[in-house]
């Protein structure tokens, strides 16, 4: 989604950074590859729900491009990582390496389908 402000286009996201709104468990399971020194061992997290909402037997798939611009954007910022830091739980070095962590990989999506 671009929206317009002033002359320049921008995008869904750029308001906001959205890179903290995830399960603190993947986190802990990077850090946990981070730690066994498997940096870059190929992983993947899925986006989901559990069920279908309100009994329904199918679903449709929307949102694509947001998912898209969000892995793009994925990036700690000084707050995120000061937070982080207070949880007492993830060592200096995994810190260091989440601040300056852009996403390098593959995406595959089944968009237009029922799912």
């Amino acid at each position: 989604m671009v929206i317009q402000k002033g002359s320049e286009n921008m995008k869904q996201f750029d308001r906001r950074n959205l890179t903290m709104v995830m399960d603190f468990y993947e986190l802990t399971m990077s850090n946990g590859y981070f730690r066994e020194q498997d940096r870059d061992t190929r992983v993947a997290f899925d986006v989901f729900y559990r069920k279908n909402p309100d009994g329904g037997g199918y679903s449709i798939f929307a949102g694509l491009e947001q998912i898209i611009e969000y892995i793009q954007d994925l990036h700690f910022d000084d707050e995120d990582i000061a937070y982080l830091r207070e949880q007492k739980i993830f060592e200096e070095d995994f810190l260091e390496y989440l601040h300056s962590f852009k996403f390098e990989g593959d995406m595959y999506a089944f968009p237009g389908c029922l799912v």
